[in-house]
């Protein structure tokens, strides 16, 4: 099953063979006030593609051996304590409260936690490369790598703490690390976006604030972090972000134009669902198009996947859950790609399969397979390879032949290859 899917990454590697438009999946936000991490995407655009904008989440103050990050005092606006950071690799999630550090797994059990080297954490950025958590107390910048299980004191320092950047407008609120340059981009209290090499300081590069994007960013308070989107390196791709001031959150390239429409990210202007955030970060995780669909009144089949599908990833599964569970159901994957590759996903559904909803626009590869299921259930393990085109988005659907007789189709996800 896994060369499978590496026979089809390696289709996408042949046909790909240009830079792609910016093309961000999921983002992580937390909410301080709640002490929860709340994912979104979209919001929704036509035909309520992609599915959002809550697509998931998690409370962070939950029992362990040692604190975890709790609510933040003073939330956003008042406040600019607290940060957030992924690690693509493992699809671990770093939180910080200001005062505590913890990583999450992918569905919120805290691994570890501990107490930053700075003694206070404005923004945090991990890079996957070399498993190194940086934080930021808003002036100094440190790296360390994450203690084992369950945590409890500090950290290993391995890139000793230096000074962020000479402040333009006041503190360091938000880090994210860039893999093209292996450096830092940051964001300050008033909305500058700087360059920060590591041990050395950062220069600034242009200010978000005024937000040219016209999404009012800044209107609310403070900037409250930054998040790089790495999906975009690429000569015709200028880097995109994604800014908050913890009520909104501005999809913005390089300059402060808005980022080029995609099906994750519809609009330049994300507003934040939940209440206002203290931190953000990109992740490579894909989103929902569409519902399941059975015309004799099943249960709708669904598919989902784990894990982040970056260029090299780490491990991943394309998982089928509540098809037909009668003996001789098969399951077969379909797959196509964004333009100008494909022709990416229908708006509305295609008819097709005795009824069922097409969410790909032919032509179509696959299947993959086609599987049979146990009790209606399935899951494919799967990993990318290095070298695949950034950018690149390739949409998956289900098609179900039912023991009992007649199709299925699941929902479609689609997935943007991204940086680790």
């Amino acid at each position: 099953m896994r060369h499978s899917i590496l026979i089809l990454t390696l289709a996408a590697c042949v046909i790909a063979v240009t830079s792609r438009p910016s093309s961000a999946q999921t983002l992580l936000t937390y909410d301080g006030a709640g002490a929860a991490v709340v994912e979104i995407t979209g919001p929704p655009a036509g035909c309520g593609y992609p599915a959002g904008p809550v697509v998931g989440g998690f409370p962070t103050f939950v029992p362990f051996p040692c604190p975890t990050a709790g609510p933040v005092f003073p939330p956003a606006p008042a406040g600019i304590a607290g940060g957030m950071a992924t690690d693509r690799f493992t699809d671990t999630v770093y939180v910080s409260d200001g005062f505590v550090i913890t990583a999450y797994t992918a569905a919120g059990a805290p691994i570890t936690s501990w107490f930053p080297a700075l003694g206070f954490v404005t923004g945090l950025a991990f890079d996957s490369g070399t498993g190194t958590l940086f934080h930021t107390d808003g002036v100094m910048i440190v790296g360390e790598i994450p203690p084992p299980a369950p945590g409890c004191a500090g950290a290993p320092i391995v890139v000793p703490p230096w000074p962020a950047a000479p402040a333009v407008f006041g503190p360091m609120t938000g880090l994210s690390w860039d893999p093209t340059t292996l450096t830092l981009w940051g964001v300050d209290v008033g909305g500058m976006v700087y360059t920060i090499p590591i041990g050395g300081p950062g220069f600034p590069v242009y200010p978000s604030v005024p937000d040219p994007t016209g999404c009012g960013l800044g209107f609310f308070g403070p900037v409250q972090g930054i998040a790089y989107d790495r999906s975009t390196p690429g000569a015709a791709n200028p880097p995109a972000f994604f800014i908050t001031d913890g009520a909104i959150i501005s999809h913005q390239v390089l300059g402060g134009a808005p980022a080029i429409p995609t099906l994750p990210h519809p609009f330049p202007c994300i507003p934040v669902p939940a209440g206002p955030i203290s931190g953000i970060a990109y992740t490579s995780r894909t989103v929902t198009i569409g519902v399941g669909t059975d015309p004799t009144g099943l249960p709708l089949p669904k598919l989902t996947s784990t894990g982040q599908w970056t260029s090299p990833s780490g491990p991943l599964t394309i998982v089928l859950a509540g098809a037909d569970p009668a003996a001789g159901t098969l399951a077969g994957l379909m797959y196509n790609f964004a333009p100008p590759f494909g022709f990416g996903v229908a708006c509305p559904a295609i008819p097709a399969f005795g009824g069922n909803a097409l969410y790909l626009v032919p032509p179509l590869f696959g299947p993959i397979g086609p599987f049979p299921t146990a009790a209606g259930m399935l899951t494919l393990p799967a990993a990318l390879p290095p070298g695949l085109p950034l950018g690149l988005q390739m949409n998956f659907q289900w098609i179900i032949a039912k023991g009992s007789g007649g199709f299925q189709a699941s929902n479609a996800i689609a997935a943007t290859i991204a940086l680790p």
